[in-house]
């Protein structure tokens, strides 16, 4: 059964995030003040990063979600040692429609379509 996890998995990755940056680019088009402040699109990468958590067959427990700044009062930046693949979606899962601003390598923008959201988000 493992080994068939893993095929699986790139599957289901795959077509999800396909599914989501189709869905997610018309919103790239909004005016910047509208797209930084648009709940909608935080839900739906929120969404997108919690399916492909839920597909990598892997339980994550959240813990200490009470220490995280409440929207829009206390503003804060919040860091990752990326000791993990999936610690962008695990972040992604944990500040949910909390606005955010992610910062990238250049290399990333090289991926089509999702560079367009990178750019634009």
């Amino acid at each position: 059964m493992s080994l068939n996890k893993t095929p699986l998995t790139y599957l289901l990755w795959l077509i999800i995030s396909f599914t989501f940056t189709l869905i997610c680019i018309p919103l790239t088009f909004l005016p910047a003040p509208k797209r930084y402040s648009n709940r909608f699109y935080f839900f739906l990468t929120s969404l997108w990063c919690k399916l492909l958590m839920f597909f990598s067959f892997i339980y994550v427990k959240k813990r200490g979600e009470e220490n995280l700044p409440s929207y829009p009062n206390q503003p804060a930046i919040i860091v990752a040692n990326h000791s993990s693949v999936l610690d962008i979606f695990l972040l992604e899962t944990l500040v949910g429609t909390y606005p955010h601003i992610w910062l990238s390598k250049t290399e990333c923008a090289k991926i089509p379509l999702f560079s367009i959201l990178l750019k634009r988000m």
